[in-house]
């Protein structure tokens, strides 16, 4: 079978990814075409970025969104269709793509059909969404992308001055009475520490509401496979955004707010308390990896502002924004307050 073909030779069919057999298989004829699985342990030294192999550009079809900016590289059988990211009507061109070579990609462990129930319980739950929208179940309006993200490792040797506080009671008298507070005498310390810090994901997209990515939950990178395009078919893609060095300053920062409680956590360990903490980094061994994990995302429209639901392909969590109904939320307040006055009538 010609995998860039991805037609079926029994029948003729196209050849999709099944989330369930995690195969090639055709949904017509159901044969399926084992995918060779390779564990994802490829990794590059930042500093030699500049110097990995890039591809030439060549030419596929992308959504480009006039809205948002997403740029979206789809399958071939896709012909129309919105934006998942502001459900924004999208452009459907020939365009050159250059990307970096993928290092791995986590495949979908949630298939559409469980994504979209996953929806419609979700939506179901929130009692303050309006009803119209409760109602609204966006089937077939939901898609699967690989979202682009940056993967670090790096070993941190950390120096660190704070100062510690050891508390005293101390008593004193207030118009002949007794009383004590507490004061705190503090004094320097400082040591050393070294940590090894592994797989920090951080977003390679700025096309996905930031803050939903990071409450949407981690993906199990065990569950990597070294990159084939097989495990595309059927899904989407979006081409990174944003660059490695701007992504490592972000989990440069990571790591250094735990380093941070690391050290706080090491003077308490000999003081009450710990203020003042200083702390000077030597970086080494750090590494990246480029790889695509599955995010199915859907954006749709309610009274004129655009709102986004994202489900995390491996692991099934949901989050999303949503619009409250003012009215619903009026008349849950009104009755709260018609609750306290009677029994503040009856009760006073």
């Amino acid at each position: 079978m010609n995998p860039n073909q991805y037609t079926c030779k029994n029948c003729g069919g196209k050849v999709v990814f099944d989330v369930q057999t995690q195969n090639l298989r055709c949904p017509n004829c159901e044969t399926e075409y084992p995918i060779t699985k390779q564990e994802a342990n490829t990794k590059h030294l930042i500093s030699n970025y500049e110097t990995v192999e890039k591809p030439t550009e060549h030419t596929a079809t992308v959504i480009v969104c006039s809205s948002c900016g997403a740029t979206i590289e789809f399958d071939t059988h896709v012909t129309s269709g919105k934006c998942p990211y502001c459900a924004s009507p999208v452009v459907l061109s020939e365009k050159a793509v250059t990307s970096l070579p993928p290092d791995g990609i986590c495949p979908f462990k949630i298939d559409q059909h469980e994504a979209e129930s996953r929806f419609r319980k979700w939506i179901k739950g929130k009692w303050f969404a309006p009803n119209a929208l409760k109602n609204l179940y966006q089937s077939g309006k939901m898609m699967g992308v690989y979202v682009p993200y940056w993967i670090f490792d790096a070993d941190a040797d950390c120096k660190y001055q704070a100062e510690g506080g050891k508390d005293r009671r101390v008593e004193y008298q207030v118009n002949g009475e007794k009383r004590t507070r507490t004061e705190t005498d503090w004094y320097p310390t400082s040591g050393t520490l070294a940590h090894r810090f592994k797989d920090k994901i951080v977003r390679a997209t700025k096309s996905i509401t930031d803050h939903l990515l990071r409450i949407l939950g981690g993906f199990n990178l065990k569950n990597a496979f070294s990159f084939h395009a097989d495990f595309f078919t059927g899904f989407s893609s979006e081409v990174f955004n944003i660059p490695i060095h701007d992504a490592y300053k972000e989990a440069q920062e990571y790591f250094k707010g735990v380093l941070h409680s690391m050290v706080e956590s090491k003077v308490r360990l000999t003081y009450d308390r710990v203020r003042n903490v200083r702390l000077w980094i030597q970086w080494s061994n750090e590494y990246y990896r480029f790889m695509f994990l599955p995010v199915y995302t859907m954006a749709y429209y309610f009274k004129g502002k655009t709102y986004q639901v994202l489900i995390n392909g491996d692991s099934g969590h949901i989050v999303g924004d949503y619009p409250k109904s003012f009215w619903k939320i009026f008349f849950v307040v009104l009755a709260i307050l018609i609750v306290i006055g009677l029994l503040y009538y009856f009760l006073g």
